[in-house]
């Protein structure tokens, strides 16, 4: 996962610049320590044991897959920490320590669902009844548990689940799988396959000739990063259902996107969890210069009634969900 999460690094590191350059929080500078993640869960839950024990971090902002995430967990709840986490996720948890800075189903995806069935496929027809659609998702708790809620919209509005098929993480091989949509012929392709198994994915509907225009495609796990990437994935036509993009034109996100590109370069691509980092690092700050510094037990209190205008609109934080 480390093309897409880079970039989330440098959001972070942008955050902590700009307060930094006026004096950081009460005349202290913020100082982040960078811990390599490596996908692994186990892993994870390891490195946030050592950024809380050994180097003293006050707040922890990171993880891109739930299962990471979930590893993590404990961690911050046994040492009474702060986790920031920027990825739109499946929702079914909740933790007191901490704030979830991604889309939860009800903001995302449900709504790009209902909008699916009314407006994808070749049955175009508002929510016709048998309408076919086929899941598509990588083997992890986000696919598992989004494509769960998925299937109790489509049961409620009449749609058929023609097909439901799970890639382990860095497949290579979408050949069987293209060949059974093929065979099913749905009307349209829900797609929570991560990160860059995309490009493999929309590389195979391509050479079996599954176009736009015969079985449109809404991921919900294609980012702007994903899609600059060196391979590159064949999307035309298809679509992607995000919180986030960077070509929002609000002046807010403008100015966030010239800073980012002042910072990393005019070739830059912002994407919902960078965004969401940004914004979550943002939250810390303002919590902690209210605090008067980043005592942990002070900014917790705190945390919970910051707000602010991101790159995306207003951001506050929901302290019962």
């Amino acid at each position: 996962m480390a093309t897409s999460e880079k970039p989330l690094v440098d959001a972070i590191q942008l955050a902590i610049e700009e307060p930094n350059a006026t004096g950081g929080i009460h005349d202290h500078k913020i100082e982040p320590v960078v811990s390599h993640c490596r996908s692994h869960p186990a892993h994870c839950a390891r490195e946030a044991e050592r950024l809380i024990l050994e180097e003293r971090v006050e707040a922890l902002f990171g993880c891109w897959t739930s299962t990471c995430r979930n590893a993590v967990k404990p961690v911050v709840e046994r040492h009474g920490h702060l986790l920031f986490y920027a990825l739109r996720y499946e929702g079914m948890e909740q933790s007191p320590n901490i704030i979830y800075g991604g889309a939860a189903p009800n903001q995302l995806v449900m709504p790009a669902v209902y909008w699916a069935l009314e407006n994808l496929g070749n049955r175009k027809h508002a929510r016709q009844s048998g309408k076919r659609v086929y899941l598509v998702g990588s083997e992890n708790v986000f696919s598992r548990v989004v494509n769960i809620l998925i299937k109790d919209i489509l049961a409620a509005n009449g749609a058929i689940v023609s097909g439901e098929h799970y890639l382990p993480l860095g497949s290579q091989n979408m050949e069987s799988l293209v060949a059974d949509i093929a065979d099913q012929q749905p009307d349209l392709i829900l797609s929570t396959i991560t990160g860059a198994d995309n490009a493999g994915f929309f590389q195979t509907l391509n050479r079996r000739g599954i176009t736009a225009e015969s079985i449109p495609v809404l991921s919900f796990s294609v980012t702007e990063v994903v899609l600059s990437g060196q391979d590159k994935i064949p999307m035309t036509g298809h679509f992607a259902a995000r919180n986030y993009f960077q070509s929002i034109p609000s002046p807010e996100n403008q100015a966030f996107v010239k800073r980012f590109r002042d910072r990393y370069g005019e070739k830059a691509v912002i994407d919902s969890p960078t965004e969401a980092s940004y914004v979550n690092v943002h939250m810390w700050i303002q919590a902690a210069s209210e605090a008067g510094s980043g005592n942990l037990a002070k900014v917790q209190r705190l945390i919970l009634r910051q707000s602010l205008p991101a790159p995306e609109g207003i951001v506050a934080l929901d302290p019962i969900t």
